[in-house]
């Protein structure tokens, strides 16, 4: 097999939500992760970086993205990134810069390399093993939920670090390719059943105290708000167990407009890292907010077309409540 001078995946994540639409005419096979990690190493690491970080040895414009990172990766599917290797850009209605690979790799060299890209970064079945269905965007935390963040933790967050992913997961029956990611398009969106909702994962960047550096901190929850599962996104995985063996004493806490912080034990370390997992959870609260908003805002008028009737809901302290079957959801006015 020759070698491709040019990087593979530079327009990977230049995809705009539109064109993530269903990708039925291709069906996803299982690839050879392994051999997927030689093929990244002769034609991706130059760019992506031998553990598919970012900044390799050639640099790019725009900048080839981290492949590693779960908030970008579990908004893309796994046709999609199929298509984009074998077609390159312009398949996607994008600019030609990624070129289409399909003369010089074959097909399932190509699953390989997806297989491979998919070992790298944490997944929907890593909070929710059952879900069958989920939905993601990019939400930004408004005025009022930096407000919120600002009273419970004490700290301001700025708005150019208040944007955050957003995933919903939904239960059913789970297909022969696993979880399904749902197309970001008006037509999918408008087709999903928020009756089975089962809850959300977010993903937040965030130090940790006793432990050194930033890691990608996923925070699993049910409708509540209550916590579920966390997971940390590292390379590393003695580093990510250290950490999720920290962060495991909050599984079973937290929901929805939240108001008075975590609390810790009599060490000042474990104070410490209540405060902090305060604050990481705040951010991936009022992300879910959003979330929440953007959904209903999206469903207003499901019930004149026979869906699920909007419960009456009231305004307080700058939250819409919604009263549904003894369930308080929380999103904001």
């Amino acid at each position: 097999m020759r070698r491709l001078g040019f990087p593979i995946l530079v327009l990977l994540f230049l995809v705009p939500p539109l064109v993530a639409r269903a990708e039925t005419d291709r069906k996803a096979r299982v690839g050879d992760d392994v051999q997927g990690r030689r093929l990244f190493a002769l034609h991706c690491a130059s760019c992506h970086g031998a553990e598919g970080k970012g900044r390799g040895a050639v640099a790019t414009v725009p900048p080839a993205p981290a492949l590693s990172d779960p908030s970008r990766m579990n908004l893309i599917s796994d046709a999609q990134l199929f298509r984009l290797v074998k077609e390159g850009g312009k398949s996607l209605g994008r600019k030609p810069t990624m070129p289409a690979f399909g003369p010089g790799l074959s097909d399932l060299e190509i699953w390989d390399l997806v297989a491979y890209v998919r070992e790298g970064h944490l997944g929907v079945t890593d909070f929710f093993p059952d879900a069958a269905s989920y939905f993601g965007d990019r939400y930004t935390i408004d005025k009022w939920g930096l407000e919120r963040h600002a009273a419970l933790t004490g700290r301001k967050l700025k708005p150019e670090d208040a944007t955050f992913t957003v995933l919903g997961i939904y239960e059913g029956t789970q297909g022969p390719e696993g979880v399904k990611l749902i197309p970001n398009d008006p037509l999918a969106v408008s087709e999903i059943d928020r009756t089975k909702k089962i809850g959300y994962v977010v993903f937040v960047d965030a130090k940790v105290p006793g432990v050194r550096g930033e890691h990608v901190i996923g925070i699993g929850m049910d409708k509540t708000g209550l916590i579920r599962k966390v997971r940390v996104n590292d390379g590393d995985p003695r580093v990510a167990r250290k950490i999720e063996k920290l962060l495991s004493r909050f599984e079973g806490y937290g929901r929805k407009g939240m108001k008075q912080p975590f609390t810790g034990g009599r060490s000042k370390r474990d104070r410490q890292l209540a405060k902090a997992f305060t604050e990481i959870y705040s951010r991936a609260m009022e992300a879910v907010v959003m979330f929440d908003k953007a959904e209903r805002e999206r469903h207003w008028a499901d019930e004149d077309f026979g869906g699920p009737k909007e419960e009456d809901a009231t305004v307080e302290g700058g939250l819409l409540n919604v009263k549904q079957k003894r369930k308080r959801i929380v999103v904001d006015e």
